[in-house]
């Protein structure tokens, strides 16, 4: 049964079926790192760059609807659409400490929504994964 996941622009993925959570980065069989994600009129595009250890760095978009894209025999991403996230700025910057308007509204970041068909062995792992305590 295939996985579904929402990334944003600037977010990777890593899977793999010897996946270790301390050491990503050794252990991934593919890196998926989603570039940017387009949201206009008639457009929905996730642009994907994937790397493998055999295959070094591929870049992709994937629209919405359309075919998606096989990583191996057995594994395959597909965007299903768009989903959007609101969010406010940050209230102080982390590199210069300066205060933001803590009246600021609220805006819509764009997140691709994908598909990950896998088997059962196969592992995936988000970069801003946390461990339960």
């Amino acid at each position: 049964m295939p996985l579904r996941i929402t990334r944003p622009a600037g977010s990777v993925f890593y899977g793999g079926e010897n996946l270790d959570s301390q050491n990503l980065e050794a252990t991934f069989d593919h890196r998926v790192w989603v570039r940017g994600v387009v949201d206009q009129a008639g457009r929905h595009e996730a642009h994907l760059n994937i790397h493998t250890s055999r295959e070094g760095h591929r870049e992709h978009i994937l629209k919405a609807g359309d075919e998606g894209l096989k990583l191996t025999d057995d594994v395959f991403v597909e965007m299903t659409g768009i989903q959007p996230h609101y969010t406010k700025p940050k209230l102080r910057c982390p590199e210069c400490g300066r205060a933001g308007d803590e009246t600021a509204k609220s805006f819509m970041l764009p997140q691709a929504s994908l598909i990950v068909g896998a088997p059962r062995k196969y592992q995936i792992v988000r970069d801003d994964a946390r461990k339960k305590k």
